[in-house]
């Protein structure tokens, strides 16, 4: 996602760089782009492959999957050469709003799936045993449309008709491509708010819900588990008195007496431990959803804030630097959502490892 509006010569009006910082940002890119190919393509594979992984959860990590896949394929590839070689490459009037409304919307519907995957993990923990007839197919589908629809209407309209509200035509200048809006502080700052920080307070009570949930839920195993064992030690205690003479019996009882006080002891301890392994996993894997979030989205969104509410030009090489550390996003993606499942690090392998096993490769031995 990028809407910089860039410092230029006076004669082209085309940004100039060293060419160590082309050499730079054309290798990083380069990378970035290639890991966000390769790692969702992997995703959509291994659904296509795997129907096991066909359910409601998977389904909306395909459509993450889908989302940074185009932006790996179609708008990195085509922004790494608009930037490296502006003089060479620019994009015309219709096909520069394209490129923009492509690479706005799925940014933005990579922001809202996030949310929908997380809300998707509460439900199951808050519906057990029915959540497979609440979340159903159909209303994944659904789910997943309607996010596209208004994943669009966040920047889609502004980005098409913007010089026609604003009665002005000054995007399509030569070797530049750009949004009209970049200096509306207005309408900056609240689609920042829909684009960031709205979904990341939602992401945050989402995340501690589920995390109370898991509490409760481990809580009352625990209770469970403890309450089993107190009646097997007393059941057991009952059997060795009756069998035992009165004085043996009441030795017996002083020594099972310690003894289960140490066996419950240990019980609270492996309790305790198991509680915490589970709250540690939960915490963790939510975390660095949040994290991931956050730092590659913070310093793009504050960075445009401030570039909004400034009327001059802005420092371009640390807004390029900031838009491409937005987009490592999603090449970070794979390894949060995917590799979280063995089902998905098998087929991953699969596809990595074992190509021979692929129909392609198997025709082409023929």
């Amino acid at each position: 996602m990028n809407n910089s509006t860039v410092s230029t010569d006076d004669d082209d009006n085309l940004p100039t760089f060293p060419v160590y910082v082309y050499i730079v940002f054309g290798t990083v890119g380069g990378l970035i782009t290639i890991f966000t190919v390769l790692g969702n393509l992997l995703t959509v594979l291994s659904y296509i492959r795997d129907n096991k992984l066909h359910s409601v959860y998977n389904t909306y990590i395909l459509n993450l999957a889908v989302a940074d896949f185009i932006l790996g394929f179609v708008v990195l590839p085509i922004y790494m050469v608009y930037e490296i070689g502006p003089s060479s490459f620019f994009l015309d009037y219709y096909l520069c709003k394209a490129f923009y409304v492509i690479d706005f919307t799925v940014c933005v519907e990579g922001v809202f799936m996030m949310i929908i995957i997380s809300y998707d993990r509460l439900m199951l923990l808050r519906c057990g045993m029915s959540y497979n007839q609440i979340e159903t197919k159909r209303k994944c589908s659904i789910v997943i449309g309607l996010s596209w629809v208004l994943a669009f209407l966040v920047y889609g309209p502004s980005i098409i008709f913007w010089d026609i509200w604003q009665d002005k035509d000054d995007i399509n200048v030569p070797g530049m491509c750009d949004v009209q809006f970049a200096h509306h502080s207005v309408f900056t700052t609240t689609t920042a708010f829909l684009e960031f920080f709205i979904p990341l307070i939602l992401l945050s009570v989402v995340d501690i819900s589920i995390i109370t949930e898991l509490r409760k839920r481990t809580k009352f195993r625990i209770t469970s588990i403890f309450r089993k064992s107190f009646r097997r030690s007393s059941k057991s205690k009952s059997e060795s008195t009756k069998s035992k003479s009165s004085l043996i019996s009441i030795n017996e009882s002083k020594v099972d007496s310690v003894k289960s006080k140490d066996s419950k002891r240990k019980d609270k301890k492996c309790q305790t431990d198991y509680r915490k392994r589970r709250e540690k996993k939960a915490m963790k894997s939510l975390g660095l959803l949040m994290a991931v979030f956050f730092i590659t989205w913070a310093p793009y969104t504050i960075y445009t804030i401030i570039k909004s509410v400034r009327k001059g030009d802005i420092e371009l090489l640390s807004y390029e630097a900031l838009t491409w550390f937005l987009w490592l996003k999603s090449a970070v993606n794979p390894l949060l959502y995917a590799f979280n499942s063995k089902r998905y690090r098998r087929n991953f392998k699969f596809f990595l490892c074992c190509f021979k096993s692929l129909p392609i490769f198997r025709k082409n031995e023929l």
